[in-house]
């Protein structure tokens, strides 16, 4: 009987602290929230390659978790190659891309919704 008494309590506690962690899991995930009538917007600039543009997205992507964060994509100076890897990427994250003019673009592609 002395060690039920000895379980108990601890078994209590780990069901409270389940709980509360199912209960906390989206804000400590996803710190980024919009309010009613809050429009969020980000704008990334690829350059060059944009080599490091999939981390970025990916990135802002997770961050905006629940949030209505509206991404786009501004390719400036871009390599053929880093023009396609950014279209390719937009499409991927479903992301609003607006192209450079020195290469053909002639305006803005992949409107998505926000992420939610």
């Amino acid at each position: 009987m002395e060690l039920i008494w000895r379980i108990l309590p601890a078994l209590l506690f780990c069901v409270a602290a389940y709980a509360v962690s199912r209960t906390m899991r989206g804000r400590m995930v996803t710190p980024l929230r919009a309010g009613k009538g809050v429009r969020l917007s980000v704008t990334v600039t690829a350059e060059k390659d944009a080599s490091e543009l999939e981390p970025a997205l990916a990135g802002l992507v997770w961050l905006a978790g629940n949030a209505a964060l509206h991404i786009t994509v501004i390719g400036r100076a871009l390599t053929p190659e880093g023009a396609k890897r950014t279209e390719l990427l937009a499409r991927k994250y479903g992301v609003l891309y607006a192209g450079g003019p020195e290469f053909g673009d002639s305006g803005w592609k992949n409107r998505r919704k926000p992420h939610r």
